[in-house]
């Protein structure tokens, strides 16, 4: 199957790096169109109900009106995607994951968040957003299916570490994501604190971007996004931090993010600093 299939207009320049192919009407356009494919149709072209067909097939489809290199662009690389966020302790890694999720769901896309702090029993994720404790990591790991495992946590879908210490062996984060990929189309990973790296060949690297929240200069290399004291021109202290709880609770907590005046904003700028800066696998 093709990433990009492009109904009434050649696959040109604008689409190189894509895997593009050009169909000649709807029909064939289904064909070729696989899960991970994105659907490019010109304004002559255009039809809303076959638009909606594809869409319920969990395919996306894009019109190609003002705008829609970058309307491309953000869905093609977070189509079948795996991103792990890692940093120092206390450093925001579980917020910008909650970000990053926030900011797909609003593409339009699914989006599962796995917690994989699970030396201490217990996530943030959990936490911030009061979901039951059961299930998580431990129902997946006594073998049932990953859809069976999963909590919603507003408008994503959550893995959340139990409330004890748990070994999570690498074999089933391997399992894991291979079932998820299958069922979204981003997977957000919250690693554990000072965990750059870790994982790193539990999924192909050709999805692999890696968000380090950091407060230094370091250089993370072609598919790694870097975020300092500034979040390209977004600065921590201009959006809710992980810390400041008595200000989540005045926006209904962490369940109430996405009403936060500016966030929406907010959330596609941090998306285009993350992909705008990492080259596709």
């Amino acid at each position: 199957m093709s990433e990009l299939v492009v109904i009434g207009s050649p696959a040109d320049t604008s689409m190189r790096g894509y895997k593009a192919v050009s169909a000649l009407n709807w029909e064939a356009a289904a064909d070729l169109a696989g899960k991970e494919a994105v659907v490019l149709v010109s304004p002559a072209s255009w039809d809303e109900e076959k638009a909606g067909e594809l869409g319920r097939r969990g395919v996306k489809v894009v019109k190609m009106e003002p705008g829609w290199e970058e309307e491309l662009g953000r869905l093609a690389v977070w189509r079948q995607s795996v991103v792990s966020v890692t940093g120092g302790s206390g450093s925001g890694r579980t917020l910008v994951a909650v970000l990053l999720a926030l900011a797909a769901r609003r593409a339009g896309l699914s989006v599962l968040v796995v917690d994989l702090n699970a030396g201490y029993g217990g996530g943030d994720l959990s936490f911030y957003f009061d979901l039951p404790q059961v299930p998580n990591w431990n129902t997946f790991l006594a073998g049932e299916e990953l859809e069976d495992c999963l909590v919603r946590a507003g408008s994503f879908r959550v893995l959340q570490v139990p409330p004890v210490p748990v070994d999570i062996p690498g074999d089933a984060v391997e399992r894991m994501l291979r079932c998820a990929r299958e069922m979204f189309d981003l997977v957000v990973l919250d690693l554990p604190a000072g965990s750059p790296g870790v994982l790193s060949d539990s999924f192909p690297r050709s999805a692999q971007y890696t968000v380090r929240v950091s407060g230094g200069r370091e250089d993370g290399g072609e598919n790694v996004v870097v975020l300092n004291d500034r979040w390209g021109d977004i600065r921590k202290a201009d959006v809710p931090h992980i810390d400041a709880l008595a200000k989540l609770e005045t926006v209904g907590g962490w369940r109430g993010l996405s009403g936060v005046r500016g966030l929406p904003d907010m959330v596609d700028r941090l998306m285009k600093k993350i992909f705008g800066g990492v080259r596709r696998g």
